[in-house]
């Protein structure tokens, strides 16, 4: 499962009672992802930044990432992103695959589409 929450909140007690509720055991939650999406609103904000995110704000995004452990224990896959600009998408996707692989033990792979596929 893939749970999103959103990097400038910061007050998490709503997402905290509902996972509670979702997820009343610990090993229900080896499978969850929280993705934490809309990583360029974490301090330092830059209006004119670019793809990532700059080096103070990836500090800011693992301070983030820590405060998050202590809301939602148990979940071992925390995956920062933004998605307007697609910046950790391709790491969300190689997290989600593994995880599916290993909640359903199957193996997932992703091939490259072919020219004429991806012409359309």
């Amino acid at each position: 499962m893939v749970y999103l929450v959103r990097a400038d909140n910061r007050d998490f007690s709503i997402d905290q009672g509902v996972f509670t509720r979702l997820f009343r055991q610990n090993g229900q939650r080896e499978n969850v992802i929280i993705v934490i999406n809309g990583c360029d609103k974490i301090d330092p904000i830059h209006r004119q930044a670019g793809r990532d995110p700059s080096p103070l704000q990836q500090e800011n995004i693992g301070r983030k990432i820590s405060d998050l452990r202590s809301v939602f224990p148990g979940i071992a896959h925390f995956v920062p992103c933004r998605a307007e600009t697609g910046w950790n998408l391709e790491m969300l996707a190689q997290t989600i695959m593994r995880v599916l692989a290993r909640s359903n033990g199957i193996t997932l792979s992703a091939s490259p589409l072919s020219k004429e596929t991806a012409r359309g």
